[in-house]
């Protein structure tokens, strides 16, 4: 504990967040090796979560796989990088690996928040645990439920990976379907204690969450559909947009909820310009426009909406100034989008761009990591 609290004393939340990208991205390079190598080429993966959408399925398998799945040696691939590459990384990336190896996935209630610490009670295994989340904490508020996993990071605990929000109507329907599978697997296993099953058998656990989003889908369907309706409507009493604009930003409009907000109970009048900004930059790392037309038309969509978002008084003036701020920026990113095509096609380092881009700010290159993955991920099956 001593030691936790000098690293505390030492490093400062941003650093401790490089460090843990860091190795992050040492771990997906070796386990793209790895499978390189074919040290997996007979190996049986079981994985059925279905998320709710793409690239959803694809951040859940990453998390799991990288952290949960055993290989045919008996081993995570965290413990195979930190028998085969110890002296690839520093101490500090060793103790956060180590504390990532030791993580679980488990079901957790916010029961109070001060300043930037977030108290979770741990449903599951009947815990509580304080976490430091300045980075996002505006997601968190009291009564709220997250399926996550929880790891001490050089003194700091916090929610790692992909962690999912859950519509409080089920809550206790996915509580009592995970405790019922754990006492399914107890049958079979007597001596499995409920920590080890949320370890070892994750993958039941995200399956049953895949179970659950029909609950709360249809009804968020319903109201995002009419919101957009409404902006549809709106752009068509415009004077001299033709039917085809019309239907690119309505497009744009549903790829930017499926692509964003999806996974969230947030829906598309809710927006704010932290959402905004997040949405360009996430959709840059993560490919998700193809050009830098398509990049410009969301947006321009964007500006259109939220324009339509203050003529209807779904957000105040202070709200709108900020987004529009962000979206005046449109050739600062562009020049971001084509920056990021060069690390892709290997002009410039990842190095390079990442300096350039987060000299001054922590920003998740969790959807980088998911690239490499997801690749890995089509060469397995």
């Amino acid at each position: 504990m001593g030691k936790n609290k000098d690293y505390y004393r030492q490093l400062s939340n941003d650093m401790i967040l490089r460090l843990n990208e860091g190795a992050t991205l040492k771990l997906m390079k070796y386990i793209q090796n790895f499978l390189k190598e074919g040290r997996l080429q007979d190996a049986a993966i079981s994985f059925d979560y279905i998320g709710l959408d793409e690239r959803d399925t694809y951040i859940v398998f990453n998390t799991w796989f990288s952290m949960d799945y055993i290989t045919p040696y008996g081993k995570s691939f965290v413990r195979h990088f930190l028998e085969e590459r110890r002296h690839e990384i520093s101490k500090y990336e060793k103790q956060i690996l180590e504390e990532r190896e030791r993580s679980y996935i488990s079901l957790y209630e916010v029961i109070n928040i001060r300043g930037d610490n977030v108290t979770v009670f741990d449903l599951i295994c009947k815990r509580v645990e304080i976490l430091y989340q300045p980075e996002n904490i505006d997601m968190f508020e009291v009564g709220s439920v997250f399926l996550g996993r929880i790891s001490d990071l050089l003194g700091r605990k916090k929610f790692i990976a992909v962690f999912h929000q859950i519509d409080i109507k089920i809550k206790n329907l996915l509580l009592n379907s995970i405790l019922n599978d754990y006492y399914s697997c107890k049958s079979e296993e007597p001596m499995l204690k409920i920590r080890e099953y949320l370890k070892k058998y994750s993958n039941r656990v995200y399956y049953i969450l895949s179970q659950m989003y029909g609950f709360k889908k249809d009804k968020q369907i319903k109201r995002i559909e009419k919101q957009i309706k409404e902006f549809e409507n709106c752009l068509r009493d415009e004077k001299g947009l033709s039917e085809k604009t019309i239907e690119v930003h309505i497009r744009n409009l549903r790829e930017f909820y499926r692509f964003y907000l999806e996974d969230t109970n947030i829906t598309l009048v809710d927006i704010n310009a932290d959402m905004v900004e997040e949405f360009i930059m996430d959709g840059i790392i993560d490919m998700f426009f193809h050009s830098k037309s398509d990049l410009s038309s969301n947006i321009t969509t964007l500006r259109k909406f939220v324009s339509y978002l203050k003529e209807k008084k779904y957000i105040d003036a202070e709200n709108y100034n900020k987004i529009t701020d962000i979206l005046k920026n449109k050739d600062y990113y562009i020049e971001k989008f084509v920056r990021y095509k060069d690390v892709i096609e290997r002009k410039i380092s990842f190095e390079d761009w990442f300096d350039d881009n987060y000299q001054d700010e922590i920003v998740s290159i969790e959807f980088e990591i998911d690239k490499n993955l997801k690749i890995l991920l089509m060469s397995i099956y």
